[in-house]
């Protein structure tokens, strides 16, 4: 299990006031949380999928839990959690490298 740790300057995810953290920033926090868990930093995502089940409050502490990792199939399956309770539950796979759309052909 991982805390949340959140820059509040990022001048995309937070491009105006809000309360909440974006959905978003949540969904890189599952992909960030396989590469690490992977052991794959430069890995780049085969898939993602998410289910919210209500919204992630900025001014409570944040942490991911990891519920389920297959190193075959570089995937990992996580809660994100506030108060004890899942707020997001998802997957994320990784593919080891990457195929650019920009590469010669």
């Amino acid at each position: 299990e991982w805390e949340l740790r959140i820059d509040h300057t990022h001048p995309v995810l937070f491009d105006h006031p809000c309360d909440h953290i974006p959905g978003m920033l949540l969904l890189e926090t599952l992909r960030q949380a396989a590469c690490a868990r992977l052991g794959l930093p430069d890995a780049h995502l085969a898939s993602l999928g998410a289910t919210f089940h209500r919204f992630a409050e900025l001014d409570e502490r944040t942490t991911i839990r990891l519920d389920a990792v297959d190193d075959g199939a570089l995937s990992i399956s996580g809660s994100i959690r506030q108060g004890g309770v899942a707020v997001v539950r998802g997957t994320a796979a990784l593919a080891p490298t990457a195929v650019s759309a920009c590469a010669p052909g």
